[in-house]
């Protein structure tokens, strides 16, 4: 995960032996697909999300992990990973709870996917929105990302062999402050975390733990150079 103040980034790596989407129509029962759900509330208040006066409190994207075809949305065949007429959609409910009328996100996320056999690599960047966010409104402007803002955010992989949800795989961490500048670096991890590793952008290690605990402090020491560094979880599910 890094970030620029238009944007936040997100590289992950997904292993699933067998990617199941049927649905032609992205907004029919989307939640029983092969998913990604990415929760983001932009100021981090402890308040519900779901629709009506609560839709925008935070989102919920549903993202597809199978591409659709981006000219014919209800009624679209399924892309190759690589079409160039491939689009992965992102979904959630509006204001209205009827699930027959989710909101469409595409223009909020832009999703690319590789795959390599069984494994999945993810690049994704979001616009962040806040709770003022506006469904009927052709000018809603992200908010600008700044050093030590605080959101509350959240990944789910959903695992849908058999066309209904089976396995909704929770990843649940926090990574502060983000930049470091000094002192050391604050992890909260996951339960069921077993390593932790760290790499800077040439795949080299700077850092590898067999973890014990769910919180560590990782002095500034190992980045010997500034720039982007990579941060993979290995738990009992991946």
């Amino acid at each position: 995960m890094v970030w620029n103040p238009s944007s936040l980034f997100i590289l992950m790596e997904i292993t699933d032996d067998k990617l199941v989407d049927n649905r032609v129509n992205p907004s029919d029962n989307y939640w029983e697909d092969d998913l990604t759900e990415f929760f983001i509330d932009e100021d981090h208040t402890p308040q519900g999300h779901e629709c009506v006066t609560d839709a925008y409190k935070a989102f919920a994207y549903h993202i597809s992990a199978v591409s659709g075809d981006k000219n014919n949305y209800s009624n679209g065949s399924k892309m190759s990973f690589d079409s160039p007429d491939g689009i992965n959609h992102v979904i959630d409910l509006g204001t209205d709870c009827n699930t027959n009328k989710v909101m469409n996100f595409d223009e909020h996320v832009n999703v690319k996917i590789t795959k390599n056999g069984n494994k999945y690599t993810w690049e994704l960047e979001f616009k962040i929105f806040n709770k003022n966010y506006n469904q009927n409104s052709l000018t809603n402007t992200p908010v600008t990302l700044t050093a030590n803002k605080v959101m509350g955010f959240a990944i789910a992989y959903c695992d849908d062999d058999n066309g209904t949800r089976e396995n909704m795989i929770d990843i649940d961490f926090k990574i502060f402050p983000n930049p470091l500048e000094k002192g050391s670096l604050s992890i909260e991890l996951p339960e069921g975390t077993e390593q932790l590793s760290i790499f800077d952008v040439t795949g080299k290690m700077v850092y590898k733990i067999q973890t014990v605990e769910n919180f560590y402090n990782i002095d500034q020491s190992i980045f010997k150079s500034k720039g982007i560094y990579i941060i993979n979880l290995k738990t009992g599910n991946n």
